[in-house]
């Protein structure tokens, strides 16, 4: 059914070794628009057991991201530009899909497009928001996909594509 799609699309990711949540630390400021390398912050499990150091994001590669011209990116950038304003509000992918006017089945097909991505053009980098299924957001629809940014991440994509609120 195809309210299980968006489901299936992070299982799989998932069984390919990627970790599509991103967990938000509101109190972590260690990026704060530093546009040099941070050291590793966290230690995931890989399949296998092999450890992947998980590297923040600089400012200069959200830059490069959200200038890219794949598609993927391009849809991602549409989707923070929307998330931006409302830092920390989760909203589901119905509700992307209508503000940002990208159809409802590109969204749900897109995600899987980003974890290939970022592993190629960003290596051991987690997705650049977080995305979380409503059985764990307290009110929300379970089996259905919700995504955010953190009040930093919000702050630096606002600067990085001009963007008032």
């Amino acid at each position: 059914p195809e309210e299980h799609f968006a489901y299936v699309l992070g299982y799989i990711a998932m069984k390919d070794g990627f970790t599509p949540i991103q967990q938000v630390d509101a109190a972590d400021t260690t990026t704060g628009g530093s546009t040099s390398p941070e050291p590793v912050t966290q230690i995931d499990e890989a399949p296998g057991g092999d450890a992947t150091p998980t590297v923040p994001w600089t400012t200069e590669e959200l830059r490069r991201f959200s200038q890219s011209t794949y598609v993927t990116t391009e849809v991602v950038s549409k989707v923070m530009n929307e998330l931006s304003p409302t830092p920390g509000t989760w909203r589901n992918i119905s509700q992307l899909s209508e503000a940002t006017g990208v159809e409802l089945s590109r969204l749900q097909h897109i995600w899987t497009h980003l974890t290939r991505h970022i592993s190629k053009a960003y290596p051991n980098h987690d997705w650049p928001l977080e995305s979380r299924w409503g059985n764990d957001i307290e009110g929300a629809e379970p089996g259905i996909a919700y995504y955010r940014v953190s009040a930093e991440r919000a702050a630096e994509w606002k600067l990085i594509r001009g963007i008032e609120t």
